[in-house]
């Protein structure tokens, strides 16, 4: 034990001069700037390369995205056309089946009166990543939601009302026939005009465009009230001047045209 501890320490001992080296060479070591750039290089490439990963992944996820929108973009129109014969849902969901996407719709909705229909969809796509799931991003999401509505603009609507001597009669609400059919009329033309979901008692709030829907009365009993100016466009003869309504033949009743 003793020799090989001296043998030891005899090896662990330096000439002043090797140490001398040896600082020297530390000293030089520390000073020295070579290769520094090559490390800094290095770590520039591989945020370069994981800029770019990401960038790869981003267009990944875009493409399908973008795929995915003009889908249902596509779908919504076809399923919100008033010409449209169809389920409205079953064709939207027919676009994403034959586009190889029926997996990824969410949702479909479709409201439909009479003058309008208006059709909503949202699908939702999980497109996996390359590169990004090294920095813990495994999956980049990819929505598309849209809205379509068709609605028939510029309506014109005729009310033919009986003024016969019997809407003088009572009616099961009390009320005579007549005033009924006034409180009708009335109730009529505010829903076409201004708000066709209103619930009684109406706010008077109208959210129909102004110029869009065109209203004419048209009261008859034995005779139909045409009205002056009309009047004037047709070949009649004058038996008095006290009003402006027509007879008509048995004849004129064949065809829904009418001579002037």
């Amino acid at each position: 034990m003793l020799n090989y501890l001296g043998t030891v320490s005899k090896a662990a001992l330096l000439k002043p001069s090797q140490i001398g080296k040896k600082l020297s060479f530390c000293s030089r070591f520390r000073r020295d700037e070579d290769g520094s750039l090559i490390i800094f290089s290095l770590f520039l490439l591989i945020m370069m390369l994981m800029i770019s990963g990401m960038a790869v992944d981003l267009m990944r996820a875009e493409t399908h995205r973008a795929r995915l929108q003009s889908t249902l973009d596509r779908a919504v129109l076809a399923g919100a056309s008033l010409q449209q014969t169809l389920n409205s849902e079953d064709v939207v969901r027919d676009y994403f089946d034959k586009a190889g996407l029926g997996a990824y719709l969410t949702d479909v909705a479709v409201i439909e009166d009479s003058t309008s229909k208006t059709v909503t969809a949202s699908a939702q796509l999980t497109a996996g990543t390359y590169f990004m799931k090294l920095l813990g991003v495994d999956h980049l999401s990819a929505p598309a939601a849209g809205e379509a509505e068709e609605s028939i603009s510029d309506i014109e609507v005729s009310l033919v009302l009986d003024v016969s001597g019997s809407m003088g009669s009572t009616s099961a609400s009390g009320n005579t026939k007549m005033e009924d059919l006034i409180e009708a009329a009335q109730e009529f033309v505010y829903l076409m005009q201004c708000d066709p979901d209103a619930e009684k008692p109406y706010d008077n709030v109208c959210t129909v465009p102004a110029n869009t829907v065109s209203i004419s009365l048209i009261p008859y009993a034995e005779q139909v009230l045409v009205g002056e100016e009309m009047l004037q466009e047709f070949n009649i003869t004058n038996e008095h001047t006290d009003s402006s309504c027509v007879d008509f033949n048995n004849s004129d009743f064949q065809s829904a045209s009418m001579s002037l």
